[in-house]
């Protein structure tokens, strides 16, 4: 290894084994430039792609966390369910308006394409759902829904 200097033959070892380690990674393509890498990672990429790629997460956390590019408009969820005509968008039966969480029945607004996916909070892009359903379906789109939106 060189000149390196470790504190202790237990930190010495433990570094050849990490190097020894990727030396018997099999070489991949990196996914955005094509160069060959070793990597553990389920998508393989170069060291600068990876700094690209984190950069970039971070970058877009952080617009989040400030609400920058957010499309939004102000609704309720009483006007969702009377434009609904109180029926689960993601199931179709009625939705009880005076059940509460945590009960699995109880009326919740779904967001048909993910906030986190499309930065829109507007009418256009919510339905009434169960609780239940809408905790099911998680943060996916649903295909129907996707017709709707634009």
């Amino acid at each position: 290894m060189g000149n390196a200097s470790y504190c202790s033959t237990s930190c010495s070892n433990k570094s050849l084994a990490t190097v020894a380690g990727r030396a018997r990674l099999p070489l991949r393509p990196c996914a955005d430039c094509g160069v060959q890498v070793r990597s553990r990672g389920t998508i393989p990429l170069c060291l600068e792609h990876q700094a690209e790629r984190k950069l970039e997460r971070y970058r877009r956390k952080n617009r989040q966390r400030r609400g920058d590019d957010i499309v939004s408009e102000s609704y309720t969820l009483a006007q969702i369910a009377a434009r609904d005509g109180f029926r689960c968008g993601l199931c179709g039966l009625l939705v009880n308006m005076r059940l509460r969480r945590p009960n699995p029945l109880s009326p919740s607004i779904d967001h048909m394409v993910p906030i986190s996916e499309s930065r829109d909070d507007t009418r256009a892009n919510v339905q009434l759902a169960h609780l239940s359903c809408n905790v099911a379906k998680g943060v996916r789109p649903m295909g129907e829904q996707l017709a709707l939106i634009g």
